[in-house]
This record gives C-alpha cells, sequence and structure tokens, in this order.
C-alpha cells in the first residue's frame, strides 16, 4: 500500500507526541498536583542557530556540520548523544543505505561514522534548502506528498530510512527529524501512514525546535516509539550465549532428504536445516530480541535474531517471519510478527488457526500460542479522521476498533490534513500483496452531490501489533526437489482447503506459492519408517467463513487483498466477487503452473517473458 501523509502544526505535534515530563505523571504520584509552573521548561537563546542565519545558501554538508555543533554546543537534547553517520553503511549492509545524522542514548553513539540502523532513536536527515528537496507541499491547494520527481525521490529516501529501522529494530513508531537548510519538519511513522509537521523556520523561530528537542530528550524508549514487549539482549547477557548455544551444529541432527530410517530417532528431535535457519539468524550485525506473547492467562517468551522473511514497504502489516527459541518447552517454533488489520468482524489468524486444529484439519500449522501485543495500534488514522470529521448523515459500514481519535490541541489556526489520491495499480513483483484501494480513486459523492473526506473515507488503515507461534518451521515452496513431489505439496494442499471448508466452514483467500510450504516429517507408510515431506497450508490471516446459500457474507475488510499473481480471473475481473471454493482451486492451479515453469525443465523458450506476461 501507497505510503500516506497527514499534516499538522509543529505545536499539536510537540503536544501530543513530547508531552511534558509532568503530564505523564498520574495524579497520585504528584505531590503538587500536575501544578508545575511553566517556568521549569528552559528558555533558549535567541541566536542559538546564530551560524545557520545563511543556511538557505550553504551546501548540504556544511549545514549538517553548523546545525550539529549548535546542538552540542546548546546542549538542545540532554540525555540524547548525536552523531554524524553518513560516511560509511553498515557492516553485512548490502543496501549500502546510510542516514545523515541520529540521536542514540546517552554514551551510547557510535564513532565510526556508520549508520547502526539497530541501535538509533531518531534518525536525522539534511538537505539543502530548496523546494525540490522538501518531500511535502504547504500549499493550500495542493497535495501533502509532493508530485515532483525531485520531491517524491526524497520522500522515498526517508521511508528507506524508516523501513530499515522497522526491519532492524522492534518498534511501534518512528519519530524522524528532517532538516532543509533554514527549515524543518518532524515526522512520525507508523504501519498505517506518516504524521509530518508544518514546515518552520528554526532561524526565525528557535524556541518551537528548541522546545521539541528539549521535550524528546525527556521521552521514554517506549514513547520514542520502542516496543517495550520486545527485550534487546545484549553481548554479556545470558540469554546471548543460550541462543548461541542452541544454534551449535548438534551430531545426531536430522537430514530433511526422502529416506527410509532404520529406526526412530530419539525424542526430541530436530531437523538439521531447522538448527541451520535458526544459526543463520544470529548474524553478527543484527540485533537479538527476546519477544513476549501473552495468550489468555499464559505468558510466553521467545528468542529471536534476524528475520527469516520480511514484507517490504513502510505502510501495511510489515509481516516478519523468524526461526524462534521457546524458552519454556525448549524448541524451535516458528514466529510471526505483524501489524494485523485491526476492524470489527476481522478474526485474529490465531483465532481461526486454532478452531482448524480442533476440527482436526489436516495440513496446517499448529498454534502454539497467539495475541494482540499490548493493545498496540496505530494512530495514524486517529489524526486522518479527528481532521476530516464525518458528517452526522454519514455512518461508516464497518466500525475501527482501537483508542478514539486524540484530543483537538488549540492552536493558533487549524491543522491541515491532506492525503494523497490513491495511486493506480503498478507493476510489481511476485508475492507483493496489493489491495484495490492502490487501484481506483474515491470518487463517491456526499448526499448534497459534492465530494466529501468523511471519516468512514479514510484511506489510511487501523492496525493491531500481532503475533503468532506454529509449532512447525517449514521450507518454501522452491525447494521441492522434483515435479511428481511439486504436484504432492499442493494435492496436501489442497486436503487442508477441503478440510477447513467442510469441517470449519472456512475459505482462505490467498492461495499463493508462498502460503504453500515444505514440511518434512517422520512417518510410517506399509509398515515402513520414513522421512518425508508434506504441504502445509500457511497463513491463514485473510479466511473467512464459507458465504451462506440463504444470506451474504458477512463484511469483514474495506479492501481486497491478497496475491494477485495467483487470484482467479473471475476475482480480477470483480474485485467485489465473494471468493468461492473454484476461485481457490484456480489459484492452486496458477502455484502449480508458476513452479513448474520456473523450476523444472520444459518446452518453454523464454521462461521470464512468459511469467511475466503471464503472472505480472
Amino acid at each position: 500500500m501507497a505510503h500516506k501523509a497527514v499534516e499538522i502544526e509543529p505545536v499539536e505535534f510537540m503536544e501530543h507526541f513530547f508531552p511534558l515530563p509532568w503530564e505523564k505523571m498520574p495524579a497520585g504520584n504528584n505531590p503538587l498536583g500536575m501544578c508545575i509552573p511553566k517556568e521549569t521548561i528552559p528558555r533558549w537563546s535567541a541566536s542559538v542557530f546564530k551560524d545557520l542565519k545563511g543556511a538557505e545558501k550553504l551546501a548540504e554538508k556544511e549545514v549538517q556540520r553548523r546545525f550539529v555543533a549548535a546542538i552540542r554546543t546548546s546542549n538542545l537534547a540532554p540525555g540524547l548523544s548525536f552523531a554524524e553517520l553518513q560516511y560509511r553503511p553498515d557492516k553485512g549492509d548490502i543496501s549500502g543505505q546510510r542516514v545523515d545524522s541520529a540521536f542514540f542514548p546517552a554514551g551510547r553513539e557510535p564513532d565510526d561514522g556508520r549508520p547502526h540502523w539497530a541501535d538509533q532513536l531518531v534518525p536525522v536527515e539534511f538537505k539543502i534548502h530548496t523546494r525540490s528537496k522538501d518531500p511535502f507541499d504547504d500549499g493550500p491547494n495542493s497535495k501533502l506528498d509532493a508530485d515532483a520527481e525531485p520531491r517524491k525521490e526524497v520522500r522515498g529516501q526517508l521511508i528507506d530510512y524508516a523501513e530499515r529501522i522497522f526491519r532492524y529494530q522492534h518498534r511501534t513508531a518512528l519519530l524522524m527529524l528532517l532538516v532543509m537548510g533554514r527549515r524543518f519538519r518532524f515526522l512520525r511513522w507508523d504501519r498505517s501512514g506518516t504524521i509530518v509537521t508544518e514546515s518552520v523556520d528554526y532561524y526565525e523561530n528557535p524556541q518551537i525546535l528548541c522546545e521539541m528537542l528539549w521535550r524528546m530528550s525527556k521521552l521514554s524508549k517506549e514513547e520514542l516509539g520502542c516496543d517495550p514487549s520486545a527485550t534487546r539482549i545484549n553481548a554479556d547477557d545470558s540469554l546471548y550465549a543460550c541462543m548461541d548455544d542452541v544454534a551449535s551444529p548438534v551430531a545426531n541432527d536430522l537430514d530433511h532428504s526422502n529416506r527410509v530410517l532404520d529406526e526412530m530417532p530419539e525424542a526430541p528431535y530436530v531437523f538439521r536445516y531447522v538448527r541451520d535457519m535458526f544459526r543463520q539468524s544470529l548474524a553478527p550485525e543484527w540485533p537479538r530480541y527476546q519477544l513476549e506473547i501473552v495468550d489468555g492467562s499464559q505468558k510466553f517468551h521467545f528468542l529471536v535474531g534476524k528475520p527469516l522473511f520480511f514484507a517490504t514497504g513502510m505502510a501495511g502489516r510489515g509481516t516478519r517471519g523468524y526461526v524462534a527459541y521457546d524458552l519454556l518447552r525448549k524448541r524451535f517454533v516458528w514466529l510471526k510478527d505483524a501489524w494485523r488489520a485491526h476492524y470489527e468482524l476481522v478474526d485474529q489468524e490465531g483465532t481461526i488457526l486454532r478452531q482448524l486444529n480442533e476440527d482436526g484439519v489436516r495440513n496446517v500449522p499448529t498454534l502454539v500460542c497467539h495475541g494482540d501485543i499490548l493493545g498496540q495500534t496505530t494512530q495514524t488514522p486517529s489524526f486522518w479522521e479527528m481532521q476530516n470529521q464525518r458528517p452526522k448523515e454519514s455512518v461508516p459500514a464497518v466500525q475501527p476498533l482501537g483508542p478514539p481519535p486524540p484530543p483537538n490541541v488549540e492552536s493558533s489556526s487549524s491543522p491541515r490534513a491532506r492525503v494523497p489520491e490513491p495511486r493506480k495499480l503498478p507493476s510489481g513483483s511476485l508475492g507483493r500483496k496489493r489491495s484495490w484501494h492502490e487501484m481506483e480513486e474515491d470518487n463517491t459523492p456526499s448526499l448534497s452531490g459534492k465530494k466529501h473526506r468523511t471519516w468512514e473515507d479514510c484511506p489510511l488503515r487501523r492496525h493491531m501489533h500481532y503475533r503468532i507461534v506454529v509449532e512447525e518451521v517449514a521450507l518454501p515452496l522452491k525447494e521441492f526437489k522434483s515435479g511428481r513431489q511439486l504436484v504432492s505439496l499442493i494435492v496436501d494442499c489442497i486436503i487442508a482447503h477441503m478440510d477447513a471448508v467442510k469441517k470449519t466452514k472456512v475459505i482462505h483467500r490467498d492461495v499463493s506459492g508462498g502460503n504453500i510450504l515444505v514440511l518434512p516429517h517422520i512417518t510410517t507408510r506399509e509398515n515402513v519408517l520414513m522421512v518425508i515431506s508434506r504441504g502445509l497450508l500457511a497463513d491463514w490471516e485473510l479466511a473467512k467463513p464459507v458465504s451462506d446459500q440463504q444470506g451474504g457474507p458477512r463484511a469483514r475488510r474495506l479492501e481486497r487483498v491478497g496475491t494477485w499473481q495467483f487470484m482467479s480471473v473471475a476475482v480480477l475481473c470483480d474485485m467485489c466477487k465473494v471468493v468461492e471454493t473454484s476461485d481457490e482451486l484456480e489459484s492452486f492451479f496458477y502455484v502449480l503452473l508458476y513452479y513448474s515453469i520456473r523450476y523444472l525443465r520444459s518446452n518453454c523458450a523464454d521462461v521470464g517473458a512468459f511469467i511475466e506476461h503471464l503472472f505480472d
């Protein structure tokens, strides 16, 4: 989904995201009854940025040098350290990306000129003082996300930085400072979109930037967007050594190739590829974490390193998949961390999977635990809703859950919020999940006959942080060994689909190559003990109940999602169509065709052209 922005005034941004220390204190714990005088806020010299008076004519590096000097000289962010990072990329980072500067915890700033994506708290990017380097447009009749190509490139650069930090760290949000010559913007990123302040001249108005930086330095890591349910594991922690220990090769780990066994291995056994995948996730340049999941009355903890899978882009579910180590059961499991759609009638994937397990559905993952994480939801949609109040006659068809919109903050003028028009469907790589909202503009008129932005028209989707853990650590479908095995794996998943429809009355709705997995296991066939692989139909987050013949299906989601390359022709031609078993069977056929053409020998003269023509 295209990332979208909402603009508010700096004062409103500061009051909501940079609360004063005493405003965060419960009244019962505040002996002054929340009445700490405003004089507590420092006052800064009007000349704090005196060396940047002519910043609109300076080169980017010179603006950065003088700005950094002003931050350090006046100690504008006490409790945080500021570092310049633009000289070299991180070790092992083939992307070569590097942000100009960043704030770090006090005393933990790097001195090697590398970005250290795993450690920075607030990135800072510098640009020259020109309209073409401002990714946003404050004009009253213009779109906030500027269309000019140079400005789009800058915006894309900032999105890349935010995405990278979300990938390395466990985040609920990210604050970012953009300095363009003599002007600045603060940005706040989450999985729904971006909240951005209006551009302000910090030389003419130094107090607002100084107070924002001072308030920011008083925030906790959680308030800065770090996820409190994810605990960083340092190199001197016992859990760090535990991860190294369980990742070490073990002589009696099993090979997963199909073969006959002489005897049943001693339990608990581990397939070698599972331990290898966990060991590969312990890359030295990636941080390690202990993740917490509360499922009912039980609390579970899992150790993870680098994700083996991560979705690209900032907006959307941001799914990451890990081979994790279960501290309670002392075994490897598969953990998925995502930001699920957060609306009424949208079930958690774990709720669906638990029912499938209870109903005896074959060839689906086995649930260990799942749960929403500390009620963490994206906040950007709330700001859009607050600034685009729905009219009384407008009643939303699907009510979003979560906290109400934040209270309005009085300011000198009403804040503006503009959201760019949805972009048209781009050509994408295989497996990218795109929404119908990306294809069409919303031209729905109001009751008066005029177009208006309403609460129910909000183009920003609300997401809830969610984790699910299953027993099976499987291999991707591309690891199949023969055409016969490929067919067998897909047949196993068709059986899973059939069982789900007949026993649990749910339909998957996202049959694709990425959701069909290869699971080696030990079984007995005709009294012969053997290792053999079976297909596993995974990722049931989009599943919904089968339509009742006597009534239409209940509304589940505000937009069509799925893997476009494997959708049936009928669904592609009518995006409002209810997905049926016939559509899913057609999707299975496309999976078989794609993997056969791409990975098996055939008489296809140009495989790349065939795949691009049929699937992309």
